[in-house]
């Protein structure tokens, strides 16, 4: 999504849900972040919520995935969007399997 100016980016900053400017502030996001996680992550949260309610119990997920593919992020924005709308939370830990500077130099 492109946004032709401030203004633009101002105004739909403006409009989003609360969790929403929350998720983009705590994790340095840029704006077109949202609607980008709406179409791939929502449909995952309704379906998690689906299958908890019909459970009737804890359900766990586990992701797996390389350094820097995602899996935090997407945890953080399941945990906020359900919460958000179903009054549901999700219990998340991110294991570190090594130092921040041996991530980092992985990384680069």
């Amino acid at each position: 999504m492109f946004l032709g100016n401030a203004v633009d980016h101002d105004q739909q900053l403006d409009e989003r849900p609360d969790w929403q400017k929350k998720l983009l502030q705590r994790h340095h996001l840029d704006t077109p972040y949202p609607a980008s996680a709406q179409y791939w992550f929502d449909p995952l949260a309704g379906t998690l919520f689906l299958h908890q309610k019909g459970a009737n119990r804890p359900v766990l997920i586990a992701l797996n995935g390389s350094q820097g593919s995602g899996k935090s992020m997407l945890c953080a924005y399941l945990d906020m969007a359900i919460a958000a709308r179903h009054q549901l939370y999700i219990l998340h830990e991110t294991r570190r399997i090594r130092g921040s500077q041996r991530r980092e130099e992985l990384a680069a």
